[in-house]
């Protein structure tokens, strides 16, 4: 039970985590990835069509700025393209931990069923094997009975016997002999 809950309690932060936090900064990672490729892609426009001018606001182009600027940019660039693979490489292993927890969760769950399932069937065996115990008691009682009786009617009609075996014998004997008359 307190496994169970350990085990939940890990998959839900593993999600959590996957779903909030690294989510969080992977699209704060495409966002800059997309302001940085639109910012340089107006900026380069600029520079090959050679304007001096800026066409939307009407201030003065400096080439060696937007140079330089570029450069920044591109840096700035890469470096958001990488935080945002990394985080998406996070969001993959924190869902496949979680699904791996998930699955061991699971497992464990039915493995703790088989063995619930088997120590029933082996009480339900224990109980069956104490009442054939008991059947076979009480049935040996009756034999132990039934052959003492026998014993003594076959030792009134014939006299002392050694046992079951002798008594038989006897009767069988008496039977032949009054058969055979």
């Amino acid at each position: 039970e307190t496994r169970a809950s350990t085990a939940k309690a890990t998959e839900e932060r593993l999600r959590q985590l996957s779903d909030t936090e690294v989510e969080q900064r992977r699209r704060a990672a495409a966002a800059t990835v997309d302001r940085l490729t639109h910012q340089i892609t107006e900026h380069r426009d600029l520079r090959d069509r050679g304007l001096t001018v800026c066409p939307k606001c009407g201030q003065p182009i400096d080439p060696a700025a937007i140079e330089k600027d570029l450069a920044q940019w591109a840096a700035e660039l890469e470096a958001a393209k990488r935080q945002q693979a990394s985080a998406v490489a996070e969001i993959q292993d924190l869902r496949a931990q979680a699904k791996t927890a998930t699955d061991k969760r699971v497992e464990a769950a039915r493995a703790l069923d088989r063995f619930l399932d088997l120590r029933a069937s082996l009480e339900r065996g224990k109980r069956d094997l104490l009442k054939i115990d008991e059947e076979g008691s009480a049935l040996n009682e009756r034999l132990e009975l039934g052959t003492e009786g026998l014993t003594e009617l076959v030792e009134k009609e014939f006299g002392p016997v050694k046992g079951i075996e002798e008594a038989r014998r006897r009767v069988e004997e008496r039977l032949r002999a009054l058969r055979a008359t």
